[in-house]
């Protein structure tokens, strides 16, 4: 697809479809409609078999969005390192195809990462399940690691420690990273199943600084390919 040209945003938002016929146009809408729009959205789609390639089609003419395609499926490691080596913003953010993002998601990250001059900057998310009694999406469950702006830890061994214990999930989504210091570590998802755990761990090894805000503005819908994304509800506080 022949390419736009850009002036520098400050978040590239890289989006990796795949089948998500579903979902996709609630996913593109949410971050088209954030409060922070100095923003570019990338959407890879991975060889998908349904329609979600013509949904994502729609969006051409929008001047954030940059649409890429695989003839052949890749794998989702694959297709998020191609997002963040398509990515020129300041900072990256990645979001699910079958999730969704509040309105202020991308405005609190961005001035928390500008605050602190930030590496990673991670808030909570909201689980939303299937509710057969109302045909809808659901508040099911939430994660926030604080309730209130924090700074992990400078020690390693204290990170590890928080790793492995699930204080700090391995997901890539609901948090905005330096693109400047995944691409110096070179930090990448390697192409292997749970590739979130890997990938995460070297950003908890390389990264100086790592903030949480108390927010929690990613929707993250329960769907049989949650599985792959690490879903754990019942580790979830009840709403």
């Amino acid at each position: 697809m022949k390419e736009k040209s850009y002036t520098v945003p400050a978040i590239s938002v890289v989006v990796p479809v795949y089948n998500s016929e579903q979902f996709i146009k609630d996913c593109i809408d949410s971050i088209l409609g954030q409060t922070f729009q100095d923003f570019e959205l990338i959407l890879i789609d991975d060889a998908s078999t349904d329609s979600t390639w013509e949904i994502c089609t729609q969006y051409s003419n929008n001047p954030h969005v940059r649409l890429y395609s695989h003839e052949m499926n890749r794998g989702s490691s694959v297709t998020k390192n191609e997002g963040r080596d398509y990515a020129i913003g300041k900072y990256i953010a990645y979001v699910d195809c079958d999730d969704f993002i509040l309105p202020e998601y991308l405005e609190k990250l961005y001035f928390a990462a500008e605050k602190h001059k930030a590496d990673v900057v991670r808030m909570g998310h909201i689980f939303f399940a299937w509710c057969e009694e109302q045909k809808i999406y659901a508040p099911a469950g939430k994660w926030v690691t604080f309730d209130h702006e924090a700074q992990l830890s400078f020690d390693i061994a204290s990170r590890m420690e928080a790793f492995w214990k699930r204080a700090v999930p391995p997901m890539q989504w609901e948090t905005l990273f330096l693109r400047d210091f995944l691409i110096s570590s070179g930090i990448k998802f390697e192409d292997t199943f749970c590739d979130d755990i890997l990938f995460h761990f070297a950003v908890l090894y390389y990264s100086k600084v790592y903030i949480f805000i108390p927010d929690m503005l990613y929707g993250f819908r329960l769907t049989p390919h949650s599985i792959s994304r690490g879903a754990d509800l019942e580790k979830s506080e009840k709403i």
